[in-house]
């Protein structure tokens, strides 16, 4: 199968790991239709709303017997699914509840190019610090820092001040690290530290909701920590660094599942590749809420608050009056 990028993305290396088994050639053309054979389109939302899409992947549809889709940059659910109508076939990353019917394969998000570990692993000896961050202090990210900072062994680098690290400096901290806490991303709970954390034998500390176990919707029974409070990660890092020798079989499993389950999710992607789903794709795209923008914003807004802290979306309400106080100092 040709895979073809319109742009260049971080995503690239990940979704050419998961397609190994079934990419021949890869191709970056923005306007590329890819006339005949078994195409893979790998188009962001972020860039062009998928709604403004339908001539291009019209143009796709006719150009091609037999057409994948990977919808990547949907972090927002921002819709336009209604085009999957078009396709034999669609995988997407950031699952919800708003994109599940036959004919959709959500996959993890995964690592950014050069996240994945190809080296052996260091075991406790070889990681002194007990947990550790690096990135920009936002959101959920402010109640994490909070949350761990009684935790000795932790080590916080804040980009805003202390300098970006490259991807060398930033892979070998995570070597140097037993926990690594995931707050959400910008809008989801899902975010690529997670899964960089597991390629490099961490122990990532996710985030759920009361509503929403995200990493169990769409990782299954994984053997990560979750907390649905910051303020209990540092009773649960104690509970567990308690015992060496049980932290180090936690941390052996951690890995190892990983190492399993994202094999797991070539091989059910390779299988879900020999699928037609066009028309299952058809009926999804003539779902009322799906094909009508009115109906569905107020699904999207919903979807989208079950993956807030109350810190975090209480924090997005305010950012407009802290940007229009920015315009008119006091």
């Amino acid at each position: 199968m040709k895979l073809i990028y319109h742009e260049h993305l971080e995503e690239r290396h990940w979704i050419e790991w998961l397609l190994g088994d079934v990419v021949t050639k890869v191709i970056i053309d923005p306007d590329h239709h890819a006339h005949g054979g078994d195409v893979i389109q790998v188009v962001s939302g972020n860039s062009t709303p998928y709604r403004h899409r339908h001539a291009f992947f019209e143009a796709c549809r006719k150009a091609s017997h037999n057409l994948t889709l990977w919808h990547v940059g949907d972090e927002w659910l921002s819709g336009g699914y209604d085009t999957y109508r078009y396709f034999d076939r669609v995988i997407k990353n950031h699952g919800s509840r708003l994109a599940m019917a036959p004919g959709i394969f959500t996959a993890p998000l995964g690592y950014p190019n050069g996240g994945g570990e190809t080296q052996p692993l260091p075991g406790l000896a070889d990681r002194p610090h007990v947990w550790s961050f690096a990135g920009s202090v936002k959101a959920s990210r402010a109640d994490m820092i909070r949350g761990l900072e009684r935790v000795p062994g932790g080590l916080v680098h804040d980009t805003a001040h202390d300098g970006h690290l490259n991807r060398e400096q930033y892979q070998a901290l995570m070597r140097r690290s037993v926990f690594v806490p995931s707050p959400m991303g910008n809008v989801f709970i899902e975010t690529w530290r997670t899964y960089e954390a597991l390629e490099h034998g961490c122990i990532p500390i996710v985030e759920r909701r009361a509503t929403l176990d995200y990493y169990r919707m769409i990782l299954g029974d994984d053997p990560m920590p979750r907390v649905s409070s910051w303020r209990a990660a540092p009773a649960l890092i104690e509970a567990l660094t308690r015992d060496p020798a049980a932290l180090e079989v936690l941390r052996a499993r951690v890995s190892g599942w990983w190492s399993e389950h994202k094999q797991e999710v070539r091989d059910g992607l390779a299988r879900f590749m020999q699928e037609r789903h066009a028309e299952d794709l058809g009926r999804y795209a003539a779902r009322p809420h799906i094909k009508n923008a009115a109906l569905y914003r107020p699904l999207q807004m919903a979807e989208l608050m079950r993956h807030q802290s109350l810190g975090s979306a209480t924090r997005r309400a305010l950012r407009p009056l802290e940007r229009l106080r920015g315009r008119h100092p006091k």
